[in-house]
Order: C-alpha cells, then sequence, then structure tokens
C-alpha cells in the first residue's frame, strides 16, 4: 500500500466517481481493488466482470462466490448475478447517490426487443407522487 503505484493511483484519482486503470499485466491476477480506495486495476485483457467485480469489493462485496452466474465468481460462468445481501451492499455503499429525478428503466423480462421500447418511469417523490404528476388544488 505505501508503494509508488499505489501512492500515484490514489492522488490521480477522480473524486466524484469510480476510475478504473487498465495495466499491460498484473501479476497472478485479472484485477485488483484495495479497500477505501475509489479506484480499481484490471488486466489489459481482462473483461468487463472482471471490472464488475472489482468494483463490488471496493463497494465492500466480500468474498468471492462459488456460483459461477455471480458477479463475485472466480470461475466460468455467465457472472451476471447479484444476490440480494449484493445489492443492498450496492444501494448503501460509499458510491451509490441519491437520485429522486432519476428515470428508472424497468428491465423485467428483458429482451433485446425490450430494449429497443424500454420504458421510463419516474421515481417516486417524497410523499408518493411522480415528478411528472402535475396534479394542481384549485
Amino acid at each position: 500500500m505505501f508503494s509508488n503505484f499505489f501512492q500515484w493511483f490514489s492522488n490521480n484519482t477522480s473524486t466524484n466517481c469510480i476510475t478504473v486503470y487498465v495495466a499491460r499485466t498484473i501479476s497472478g491476477a485479472s484485477g485488483c481493488s484495495y479497500p477505501g480506495t475509489n479506484w480499481v486495476t484490471i488486466d489489459g485483457t481482462a473483461g468487463g466482470s472482471v471490472i464488475v467485480q472489482e468494483i463490488g469489493h471496493i463497494a465492500d462485496i466480500w468474498p468471492h462466490s462459488d456460483d459461477p452466474d455471480d458477479v463475485m465468481s472466480n470461475g466460468a460462468g455467465a457472472r451476471n448475478q447479484l444476490t440480494h445481501l449484493q445489492c443492498c451492499l450496492l444501494r448503501t455503499s460509499r458510491f451509490s447517490r441519491v437520485t429522486p429525478f432519476f428515470p428508472v428503466i424497468d428491465v423485467a423480462g428483458w429482451t433485446n426487443e425490450a430494449a429497443r421500447t424500454a420504458t421510463v418511469r419516474r421515481s417516486p417523490l417524497p410523499g408518493g407522487s411522480h415528478d411528472d404528476d402535475h396534479h394542481h388544488q384549485a
């Protein structure tokens, strides 16, 4: 943690998001993250699932999973599923922000056709109304 690369990466990261550094090679790993930082490193040949897993680690999702479909798996598999606990940890991580007016895309039953015709719904505002509701009392 006190090496030159750690100091440089920590000093040159963005303060508003997670920074992903791509290295030519990482000895003995395809990705690496350090608790308490807001940056990760990945091997130049690593796929997107490695980035997701490393971001999961700095969002306090530990340990690795034995389920090959879990995003925290090191094995071969889909690596595209989150458990309920992992979702909770991501929602409460220091990287998550509350954005009450952010449009949310409904991805239930997601297909390519659904992606092209996805509907957007607005997040509820405090009190139960939606930001696109324009009800006025006389």
